[in-house]
């Protein structure tokens, strides 16, 4: 959370000190329509991105997590199968993570071009 709130953080400052916002600012639209309908939309985009990232990298921390609370879970069933070299649940758990990831970043590329229409691909 830390992360992904540094990043909008810092995109709104950058997108509230820009040329359009000054010049929605002098036409008379009040700052909230500003930071909702034109700054946020334009930070949105980076903090996706970050949060699809930090989505992808929390499977790939399952293991370290089910070890400290002891729960069953992917990562110990995951571990214990490279142990055991079951090498058809190895291969499912890779299809599996490279499904997840496509997924993923398929919906963060929609959420991107529904949230910023600069991204949209015609």
């Amino acid at each position: 959370v830390a992360n992904m709130s540094a990043q909008v953080r810092g995109r709104m400052i950058d997108e509230l000190n820009r040329d359009y916002v000054r010049t929605l600012r002098t036409r008379g639209i009040s700052s909230r329509s500003i930071v909702l309908k034109h700054a946020l939309r334009n930070a949105g985009s980076p903090a996706l991105t970050v949060m699809s990232l930090e989505f992808i990298q929390m499977f790939g921390a399952a293991l370290i997590i089910e070890n400290v609370f002891a729960l069953p879970g992917f990562g110990s069933y995951a571990f214990n199968a490279s142990l055991q070299g079951d090498i058809p649940v190895i291969l499912g758990i890779s299809v599996f993570g490279v499904v997840l990831v496509t997924v993923v970043n398929l919906v963060t590329d929609i959420a991107n071009g529904w949230l910023n229409p600069k991204a949209r691909v015609h």
